[in-house]
């Protein structure tokens, strides 16, 4: 009986150790995986970041190039605004008597600069990122508008 308990202690040992082994390798391989699956858990993470950034950031900028489009055409039509009033003062001029058109052209000219320079500045805008954007717009509005405002204080008078 005794060389049987003994071998089934044995047994049980051999098998304990062998459990205690396998145990303890998988304990070891799962450990040595985790690091490389973090990291390969972050690089996933990273990846989607960037490409839910990239997504908003092209939402954004066509957003912004809706903006910008809905802007330049409002612009256009009160730069063809400035460019009629333009012509009918240039024609009111026309019939003045020789020695009031030369003051009143080179203020008209003056203004129709102005106009060109402030079409050529919403056609050539560039994104810039918000804050620029912002600037942009209120800047030239407010051009735009003392522009409009210089061309109605206009009034041409024969002598």
């Amino acid at each position: 009986m005794n060389t049987i308990a003994t071998s089934k202690a044995r047994y049980f040992a051999n098998s304990a150790k062998f459990i205690a082994t396998a145990v303890c390798l998988t304990f070891l391989l799962v450990a040595c995986q985790k690091p490389e699956q973090k990291v390969e858990d972050a690089k996933d993470k990273v990846t989607n970041a960037n490409q839910d950034l990239k997504e908003a950031t092209r939402e954004a900028r066509v957003a912004w190039q809706e903006a910008w489009l809905k802007f330049k055409g409002d612009n256009d039509t009160e730069i063809a605004a400035n460019e009629r009033r333009i012509i009918e003062l240039r024609k009111e001029v026309s019939k003045l008597h020789e020695r009031y058109r030369a003051n009143y052209s080179v203020r008209i000219d003056e203004l129709e600069k102005r106009n060109n320079d402030l079409r050529d500045r919403v056609n050539n805008y560039k994104d810039e990122g918000d804050v620029k954007w912002e600037e942009f717009k209120t800047a030239t509005k407010h051009d735009m508008d003392d522009l409009a405002s210089s061309l109605k204080k206009i009034t041409i008078k024969n002598g």
